[in-house]
C-alpha cells in the first residue's frame, strides 16, 4: 500500500466504480498540532453547493462516506471543526466513459482520504482554505483511474507551513518583545518613573492585549500618577521662587548664555540643594571649559592655514603642534603637520632626482659612441623615467630602435634559412620528396642564390617521378579491393568474390586471399540459411492455424474443445509459452465457475441474517434507544464487514450521546456563569453609586472577564474612566484659578502701594499685569 502526505495523507487504490455511481471514501482525522487523531470533525460531500451526505469522526478519529454522486460535475469533500481551520477536496471525473465503470456495488476512488487539521491562528487569515483545495484529483483516460495533481498539492503544503511557522515565529517574538516591555515597566515602576513605567505597559499590552498584568498596573500607575502631579503642583506653588530660578537658568542654558545660567543654577542651590542644579553647574562649567579649548584650537588651526598658504611651513608646524596638543584626538592638524613633513621632503627629493638624471644621460652617451645600442637604450629609459618631458633622451632612444631593428632582421633571416635547410633534408632523408622541394624552395624565396636548395631540388625531382609509376599500379589494387568491400557490406557476397579475384590477378597479397576464403564461407552459410527458413515457415503456419482453431474456441467458452487445440499446436512448437498459458487459465475458469456458484449460496444467507439485524437496530435508534441500538449495529458490522452503513449508525449514535451529554454540561455551565456575573454586577454598582471609582471599576473588569459577551461591564468603565478624568480637570481648573487669584491680588496690591506713592507709571504697568492675569475683575481706573 502506497501513502502520500500532505497534511492530508492520500493512496490511491485500484477498485473500481459500480454502474450506480456510489462513491465510498473512508479514512482518520488527526490533529496535527498535538500529534493525535481528532474526534467530532464533520467530513461532508459537497456539489453544486449542497450538502449530499456528512459524516462524524468517532473518537479515533475515523469517519466513512458512501453516496451516489453525479460524476459528471466536479464535487468537494470538507472537513471542518469549530476552533480549527477547515480544509477540502476537490474531484473531478467528466471525462470519465461509460466502459471505464466495471459492475461493483461501490466505488472507492482512493484507498484512503486521511486528513490533518489544525487550530485557527490569531493574526492569520487562513480563509482562502475555503475556496481552494488543498489536493485535487482528475480522471486519467489512459489508465482509467483517479490522478492527483502533485505539483499543486506540494505548492499547497508549502504555503500553508510557511503561514503557520510565520504564526509561531511571531507568536515567540510578541511572547520576547512583550517580556522585555514588562521587564522595563517593572524597573521604571520601582524607580517610581511612573509616566515610562505607564508607556512601557501600554506597549506590552499592544503585544499581548488578553494579558490581564499589564491591564491591573496601569489602572495602579493611573491613581498614582494622579496623586503624583498633586504632589508636584503643590511643591511648585510652595517652592515657587525656586522653580522660577530653574526655568530662568533652564532657558539661558538654551540660549547659550552658560556664565548667567550658572550663576541662575546657584542661586536656587541657595534656596535648595537639590542634585539638579547642582548637576547643571558642573555639566555647564565643564562645557565652558571645553568651548575654551575649542577656541584656542580653532585660532591655531587658523594661523596653521595662513601660515601654510604664504609657504612659511615652520610656523605652520608649530601653530598645528598646538592645535594637536588641545585636541590629540582630531585628525586635521595631524594630516597637516603630514603634509608639512612631505613638501620638505619633497624639496630633497627633487634635487636628488635631478642628480641621478644627469648621471643616466652621461652614462647613454657614452655606450652609444661605442654602438652598443642596446645597453645605451637602457640607460636613456632611465633617464625619460625620471623626466619624462626629456626631448633629447626619447630622440636617443628612437635611433637605438631603428639601429636594433636592423640588426635583428638580418640575424631573424639568417636563422629563417638555416632552419629551413635543416627541415628540407630530413624531408629528403624519409623520402618526402614533394615536401623537401617545397621547402627548398622557401629558402630560395629568401636566398635566390642559394645553391645548395637548387642542387637538392632536382635530385628529388628524379625520385618523386620514379615512385610515380609504382603508386598507379597499387592504387588500380585498392581499387578493386574496396569495390569488393562494398559488395561484402552489402550482403553481395558473389560479385564481392568477383572483384576479389580481380584484385588478385593484379597483385596477390595475404590480405586478398583472406577475403577470397571469407567470402567463398559466407556464399556456403546463405544457402543453407534459405533450405532451413523455409522448413520453419511451414511448422509456423501449422502452429498458427491451431492456435487460431483455439481461440475461436476459447471465446465461445469452450473451454475443453479450447484445451485440445492448444495441446496440438504444443506438439507441433513445443517450446512456445502462449499454449500453455491458455491451458492454464483454463483451469483457472473452469474452477472459477464452480467456486462462484459456492460463494452466491452463501452471500444469499449472509445478506438475510444482515438485513435482520439491521431492521431490528433502526427500530432501536427511533426509539433512541441507544445502547441496544448500537449493539444491534455492531452485529450487523461483524456479519458484513463491507458495509458501512452499521459503522455510520455507531458513529451517529456516539456523536447523539455526546451532544446530549454536551448539552447538559453548557446549560449547567452557563447558569453557573450567569449566577457569578450577576453577583460581580451587583457588587460593582454598588461601588459606583457611593463613588468609588476605583473599587467599581475592578469589580465591572471581573464581571467582564466572567462573560465578555455583554456590553454593560464595558460602558460603565468607561463611564467611570470619564468622570475620574472630569474630576481631575475640576480639581486642575481650581488649582488654576486659585493662582491666578492670588497672583491678581500681589499684583492689585503692589499697584495699590505704588498708586498711594502717587508713582503713577509703575501704578499703570501693575494694574495692566492684573488685567492680564484676570480681566473679569474690576479696580479703580
Amino acid at each position: 500500500m502506497k501513502y502520500i502526505f500532505v497534511f492530508l495523507m492520500l493512496s490511491f487504490g485500484l477498485n473500481s466504480w459500480s454502474q450506480d455511481l456510489v462513491f465510498l471514501f473512508k479514512g482518520v482525522v488527526e490533529n496535527s498540532d498535538v500529534g493525535k487523531r481528532q474526534a467530532g470533525v464533520k467530513v461532508e460531500i459537497i456539489q453544486n453547493g449542497s450538502s449530499l451526505y456528512s459524516a462524524t469522526t468517532a473518537s479515533n478519529g475515523k469517519y466513512t462516506l458512501r453516496c451516489s454522486i453525479d460524476y459528471l460535475k466536479p464535487f468537494t469533500i470538507v472537513f471542518s471543526k469549530s476552533g480549527m481551520v477547515s480544509k477540502m477536496v476537490y474531484f473531478e471525473f467528466s471525462r470519465m466513459n461509460e466502459e471505464d465503470i466495471p459492475p461493483g456495488e461501490s466505488y472507492q476512488p482512493v484507498e484512503r482520504l486521511d486528513m490533518s487539521l489544525f487550530k485557527e491562528r490569531d493574526n492569520v487569515d487562513f480563509s482562502f482554505l475555503k475556496k481552494e483545495a488543498v489536493a485535487s484529483f482528475d480522471w486519467n483516460t489512459r489508465q482509467m483511474n483517479p490522478r492527483l495533481d502533485a505539483v499543486a498539492m506540494n505548492a499547497m503544503k508549502t504555503r500553508i507551513l510557511k503561514l503557520l511557522s510565520d504564526a509561531d515565529a511571531n507568536k515567540k517574538q510578541a511572547q520576547i518583545n512583550y517580556q522585555k516591555a514588562i521587564t522595563a515597566a517593572d524597573q521604571f515602576f520601582a524607580s517610581k518613573e511612573y509616566e515610562k513605567a505607564l508607556s512601557k505597559y501600554e506597549e506590552a499590552l499592544g503585544y499581548i492585549p488578553t494579558e490581564q498584568y499589564p491591564v491591573d498596573k496601569i489602572d495602579e500607575l493611573d491613581a498614582l500618577i494622579l496623586a503624583q502631579q498633586k504632589s508636584e503642583l503643590a511643591d511648585k506653588q510652595e517652592n515657587e521662587a525656586y522653580y522660577n530660578l530653574i526655568d530662568a537658568a533652564d532657558n539661558l542654558r538654551d540660549l547659550g548664555q552658560l556664565d548667567k545660567a550658572v550663576d541662575k543654577y546657584e542661586e536656587a542651590l541657595e534656596l535648595r540643594n537639590e542634585q539638579y542644579p547642582q548637576d547643571q553647574v558642573d555639566k555647564l562649567l565643564d562645557e565652558s571649559e571645553r568651548l575654551a579649548k575649542e577656541r584656542k584650537y580653532d585660532e591655531a588651526i587658523k594661523r596653521g592655514d595662513s601660515f601654510m598658504k604664504q609657504n612659511s611651513m615652520r610656523a605652520a608646524k608649530d601653530m598645528y603642534l598646538e592645535a594637536s596638543k588641545l585636541r590629540p584626538n582630531e585628525q586635521y592638524p595631524k594630516e597637516k603637520l603630514a603634509e608639512i613633513e612631505g613638501l620638505m621632503n619633497a624639496i630633497a627629493d627633487q634635487e636628488a632626482l635631478k642628480q641621478k638624471y644627469n648621471d643616466a644621460i652621461s652614462a647613454g652617451d657614452e655606450l652609444f659612441s661605442k654602438d652598443d645600442f642596446v645597453q645605451a637604450k637602457v640607460k636613456y629609459e632611465e633617464a625619460l623615467a625620471i623626466e619624462s618631458s626629456s626631448t633629447y633622451a626619447k630622440s636617443r632612444i628612437d635611433i637605438c630602435n631603428t639601429a636594433i631593428e636592423k640588426a635583428n632582421a638580418e640575424a631573424e633571416k639568417l636563422a629563417k634559412i638555416t632552419k629551413l635547410l635543416a627541415e628540407a633534408d630530413v624531408f629528403m632523408t624519409n623520402k618526402e620528396w614533394r615536401n623537401s622541394i617545397d621547402t627548398y624552395e622557401k629558402v630560395i624565396s629568401l636566398d635566390e642564390n642559394n645553391a645548395v636548395a637548387k642542387a637538392k631540388i632536382q635530385i628529388a625531382e628524379e625520385e618523386l617521378s620514379r615512385e610515380g609509376a609504382l603508386a598507379e599500379k597499387e592504387e588500380s589494387y585498392n581499387l578493386l579491393v574496396k569495390e569488393g568491400d562494398l559488395y561484402a557490406q552489402a550482403n553481395d557476397y558473389e560479385k564481392a568474390l568477383v572483384k576479389y579475384q580481380e584484385a588478385k590477378g593484379v597483385k596477390e597479397t595475404p590480405e586478398i586471399n583472406a577475403k577470397i576464403a571469407e567470402t567463398q564461407a559466407k556464399v556456403e552459410e546463405l544457402a543453407n540459411a534459405a533450405a532451413a527458413e523455409a522448413e520453419e515457415k511451414a511448422k509456423q503456419l501449422a502452429y498458427s492455424t491451431k492456435i487460431k482453431e483455439a481461440d475461436l474456441a476459447f471465446g465461445k467458452s469452450n473451454w475443453e474443445g479450447a484445451k485440445n487445440k492448444y495441446k496440438e499446436a504444443l506438439v507441433i512448437l513445443p517450446n512456445e509459452s502462449y499454449p500453455s498459458g491458455k491451458i492454464a487459465e483454463i483451469d483457472v475458469k473452469i474452477a472459477a465457475e464452480l467456486a462462484e456458484k459456492e460463494k452466491a449460496a452463501a452471500e444469499t444467507a449472509k445478506n438475510e441474517q444482515y438485513n435482520s439485524l439491521i431492521t431490528e437496530a433502526d427500530a432501536l435508534f427511533e426509539s433512541k434507544d441507544w445502547t441496544n441500538a448500537k449493539s444491534k449495529y455492531r452485529e450487523a458490522s461483524e456479519v458484513d464487514l463491507t458495509k458501512p452503513y452499521p459503522l455510520d449508525r455507531i458513529n451517529l449514535i456516539d456523536v447523539k450521546i455526546s451532544e446530549e451529554l454536551a448539552e447538559k454540561q453548557k446549560e449547567e455551565a452557563e447558569k453557573a456563569k450567569q449566577g457569578e456575573y450577576n453577583e460581580a454586577i451587583v457588587l460593582a454598582d454598588a461601588a459606583f453609586n457611593s463613588k468609588d471609582w476605583q473599587n467599581a471599576k475592578e469589580k465591572y473588569q471581573a464581571a467582564k472577564l466572567i462573560d465578555a459577551s455583554q456590553n454593560y461591564p464595558t460602558e460603565q468603565i468607561s463611564l467611570i474612566e470619564k468622570k475620574i478624568k472630569e474630576e481631575l480637570a475640576q480639581q486642575q481648573e481650581e488649582l488654576a484659578q486659585k493662582e491666578r487669584e492670588e497672583k491678581y491680588q500681589s499684583l492689585v496690591a503692589e499697584a495699590d502701594m505704588m498708586f498711594d506713592a502717587k508713582d503713577w507709571d509703575a501704578a499703570i504697568k501693575k494694574y495692566e499685569e492684573a488685567i492680564q492675569v484676570d480681566a473679569s475683575k474690576s479696580f479703580p481706573s
